[in-house]
């Protein structure tokens, strides 16, 4: 009699569930604009589909403490509390994309004492971080919570791996999509702004340029913002006696 081998029909079922979320992050992503709008959004898709019982988005600079992007459950804003008391937690270990850290029993957690008692009081017991591919120039990680201690065997930490890697690209692309969309309308602003200016004064191109250039410096603006108002019709003010919006002499 031939030894039935379950394994590998678990293992494609594991493989088609992750295929599956991942299409349906992507679907759910479509048309957001900004990094956090579309970590909030993954965070609970993530946690619909039962991969954890909480689940949240960090950002973790190689400069600075880390940022919430999103979560699936208010509880973990207790958790957020005790980071930004500059007290040391399981968000404070930079992790490379697919590296993986496990704490089975997040109350025995010695490493985090504080953290620990805040994760027993938000009914977290056990807690799986992975990181993903980042976002810009900072680490980003998924974070997975289990509300039993020992909620994410070898099995889910491996699939977890898969899952983060995959979400950090689709949010990576959202996020180079979002800011490339500022750039173009920005550019689009300070460009209606300049072609307003060549005409109330009949200008070139490079006199109107300076003309929100120097507006810029002179008001410690950004040369969008010194645009919007241009274009809004409202007239520069730089604190001085003449219109500031004339051209350059």
């Amino acid at each position: 009699m031939t030894e039935q081998r379950p394994a590998e029909p678990a293992r494609e079922g594991t493989e088609l569930t992750l295929l599956r979320l991942t299409a349906d992050i992507a679907e759910e992503l479509v048309g957001i604009d900004g990094l956090d709008r579309a970590a909030q959004h993954t965070a609970d898709l993530v946690a619909r589909r039962g991969v954890a019982d909480v689940v949240g988005l960090s950002v973790h600079s190689r400069h600075g403490p880390a940022r919430r992007l999103g979560s699936s459950d208010a509880g973990l804003a207790a958790l957020d509390r005790v980071a930004s008391a500059s007290l040391m937690t399981p968000r404070d270990v930079l992790l490379a994309d697919g590296e993986v850290l496990v704490l089975p029993a997040t109350r025995e957690e010695a490493r985090w004492p504080e953290w620990a008692a805040a994760t027993a009081t938000a009914g977290l017991h056990s807690a799986l971080f992975v990181g993903m591919p980042p976002a810009r120039t900072d680490v980003t990680v998924l974070e997975l919570y289990g509300r039993r201690p020992g909620a994410f065997p070898p099995a889910a930490t491996r699939a977890a791996s898969h899952l983060a890697h995959q979400i950090g690209l689709l949010l990576r692309h959202v996020d180079r999509a979002t800011n490339l969309t500022v750039a173009l309308n920005s550019r689009g602003v300070v460009g209606q702004a300049q072609g307003m200016l060549m005409e109330r004064y009949e200008l070139d191109g490079d006199q109107a340029m300076a003309v929100l250039r120097r507006h810029s410096q002179e008001t410690q603006l950004k040369l969008h913002t010194v645009a919007e108002l241009v274009v809004a019709g409202r007239r520069l003010h730089a604190g001085r006696a003449d219109d500031p919006s004339a051209p350059p002499r």
